[in-house]
């Protein structure tokens, strides 16, 4: 498997980082540590900028200090690779690599904007996984996530899965299920649909919850995830479908502003 994490190189990106980490190493995969910018906006970065592996590794009790970059593949099954990119559209370019490499999915910090700020500023980590069209967890700025940064443990309990018969729940079912196994994980799944009507859609979804709620979509998910102490949200996501959800944001990317928990979005089948 590969894991792919864009870093900005800053401290708002360590929790995503974290993440992106912890699946790789639990799948015994490869990570990509990558950053993106254009030709004007700043010097080519130093590799000792980008996020320690080892360091983090060493705090997780996974190798002893001072253990040589061998160890961590040796030991670990785990290869990593950080490069940079420079270029005049660096979420383009990102979003080539990511299918060029065939990565599996993409691990991102982000700082999600609302309204007329998304217009003007536009939101590079959710501009980018639609683009890339793999699943993409987000780790906001302010959630605390379901990786322990000091020691790597897991918390993945509960996790909510919105679900509806447009976008086809199906692939974000199964990718839920699929990384709660992964990382060893006793996870309850929470399937949530929102509507005074429909009646729950087909899932093929077993070992889960079924809750059935009418009100605001996103207002909705949102109080639920609080109800069931969700550690996780994973939706299905379809991108932008019109003018006013490039204002609003798609339902996925109001709830991620919202919940301020990580969420990973799965493209529909």
């Amino acid at each position: 498997m590969l894991i792919v994490h864009p870093t900005d190189l800053r401290d708002t990106s360590e929790a995503a980082f974290d993440h992106a980490l912890k699946l790789a190493l639990a799948e015994r995969g490869r990570l990509a540590l990558v950053h993106a910018h254009t030709y004007a906006t700043e010097e080519i970065p130093d590799l000792d900028a980008f996020p320690h592996v080892r360091a983090t590794l060493t705090r997780w009790g996974l190798l002893p200090a001072g253990a040589p970059q061998s160890d961590v593949g040796d030991k670990l099954g785990l290869q990593v690779t950080k490069g940079e990119i420079r270029t005049v559209d660096p979420e383009a370019a990102l979003a080539k690599m990511v299918k060029d490499r065939h990565a599996d999915m993409i691990v991102l910090g982000t700082r999600a904007l609302e309204g007329l700020e998304r217009l003007r500023k536009g939101s590079f980590s959710q501009a980018l996984a639609r683009e890339a069209k793999v699943p993409a967890l987000f780790v906001p700025v302010d959630a605390e996530g379901f990786v322990s940064p000091r020691d790597g443990a897991v918390r993945l309990v509960n996790v909510l899965i919105p679900v509806d018969n447009d976008p086809e729940p199906s692939a974000a079912i199964a990718v839920a299920q699929a990384l709660s196994r992964t990382l060893g994980q006793a996870t309850r799944f929470h399937l949530l649909h929102v509507g005074s009507v429909d009646p729950m859609p087909h899932h093929g979804a077993r070992a889960v919850d079924e809750i059935l709620r009418s009100g605001p979509v996103v207002d909705t998910i949102v109080e639920v995830a609080d109800e069931v102490h969700a550690d996780l949200i994973v939706m299905a996501t379809a991108g932008h479908k019109g003018f006013l959800d490039a204002i609003r944001g798609s339902t996925t990317e109001e709830v991620l502003v919202r919940a301020k928990r990580p969420l990973l979005a799965v493209p529909a089948v």
